[in-house]
C-alpha cells in the first residue's frame, strides 16, 4: 500500500499543466481555514470531509452524516483576519448514490492603511475588504466514488475604491480505490479552485489564483482506541512552482465523539 501511495504522489502529481504567464489577485481565497487543513500542513484534497470541504474539494461534503455548521476565524498580518462560516447535510440516500449539500461564507479584511500625499495630508483607509459566497453540491455513488462542484460569487474592494467582482467554481473528487483490497484504508483526492473569469480593479485585469491539488491519504490503523492517518498533496497555483505538503493525523479515541486529534505536517517547495 505505502509503495502505491508513494507512486501515486511522485510520478502523477508532476505533470500538472502549466499555464501561461500572467498575474493573479484576490489571494485571500488561497488562505486555509479550517482546523484539519491548517494542523495537517495544509493538505485538503483527500481529506476534506463535511462542511470544510465546501472551499476546499466539494466532494468531501457527503461524508457529514448529519447536518454539520463550521465557524473559523484567524487573524493575519496588522490588523487583518478572516472569517468563514459552512453548512453540510446530506439532502437524499439511495442504494446506488447519495446526495449532500452545503453553502458557507467568508469575510477578508486586511486592516486600516495610512496614505501620505504629497501636500502633507494623510488618509487612512481599509486595504482590501472582500467577501466570497458560495454553494456546493456533492454526489457519491457506490460508497467508493464521489464529485463536488461548488459555484461562488467573488467581490473584492481595495482601498475603498476599487472594486472587482466576479463568478467562479470549485470543483473535486474521491476515490476509495479496491475498497476491500485496501480495506477503505487508501483515499484519493483531486481539487481544482477558483475556476473563473479575470476580475477587473478599474483598468487592470488579473486571473483568480486558479489551484490544483492532487493527494492521497492512508489510514495506517483505525482502532478503538486510536487511529492513525498519513497524507501527502501536490499542488500548483497559477502561474507559479508546484509545491509538496505532507501531513499526519494522530486520533486518541478512535472515531467516537470525545477523540482528541494531534496534527502535524510540512510544506515543501522545489
Amino acid at each position: 500500500m505505502i509503495r502505491l501511495f508513494l507512486i501515486f504522489l511522485f510520478l502523477l502529481l508532476p505533470r500538472f499543466a502549466y499555464a501561461d504567464s500572467g498575474t493573479s489577485a484576490i489571494y485571500f481565497l488561497l488562505e486555509n481555514l479550517n482546523a484539519r487543513q491548517v494542523g495537517a500542513g495544509g493538505i485538503y484534497a483527500p481529506t476534506a470531509k463535511n462542511a470544510e470541504a465546501l472551499s476546499t474539494n466539494p466532494a468531501g461534503l457527503i461524508y457529514s452524516g448529519t447536518p454539520e455548521l463550521n465557524f473559523s476565524f484567524l487573524g493575519a498580518h496588522s490588523d487583518g483576519s478572516y472569517t468563514s462560516t459552512s453548512f453540510s447535510t446530506p439532502y437524499c440516500s439511495g442504494k446506488y448514490f447519495s446526495l449532500g449539500v452545503g453553502a458557507g461564507f467568508t469575510y477578508y479584511t486586511a486592516g486600516n492603511i495610512d496614505i501620505n500625499y504629497a501636500n502633507g495630508s494623510t488618509d487612512s483607509f481599509n486595504a482590501e475588504k472582500s467577501f466570497v459566497g458560495q454553494g456546493g453540491v456533492c454526489l457519491e455513488m457506490g460508497q467508493w466514488f464521489s464529485i463536488g462542484v461548488a459555484p461562488k460569487y467573488v467581490s473584492s474592494l481595495l482601498v475603498e475604491h476599487y472594486l472587482a467582482k466576479g463568478w467562479a467554481l470549485d470543483a473535486g473528487a474521491l476515490w476509495i480505490p479496491f475498497p476491500r483490497l485496501f480495506q477503505q484504508k487508501l483515499t484519493l483526492g483531486y481539487s481544482v479552485l477558483n475556476i473563473g473569469t479575470p476580475v477587473r480593479y478599474k483598468t487592470q485585469t488579473h486571473d483568480l489564483p486558479r489551484v490544483e491539488a492532487l493527494g492521497a491519504a492512508v489510514t495506517l490503523w483505525n482502532r478503538e482506541i486510536d487511529s492513525f492517518m498519513i497524507a501527502a498533496q501536490a499542488e500548483r497555483t497559477l502561474h507559479e512552482k508546484i509545491r509538496y505538503r505532507f501531513g499526519a493525523e494522530y486520533g486518541l479515541g478512535g472515531h467516537s465523539e470525545k477523540t482528541f486529534l494531534f496534527r502535524g505536517g510540512y510544506l515543501l517547495h522545489f
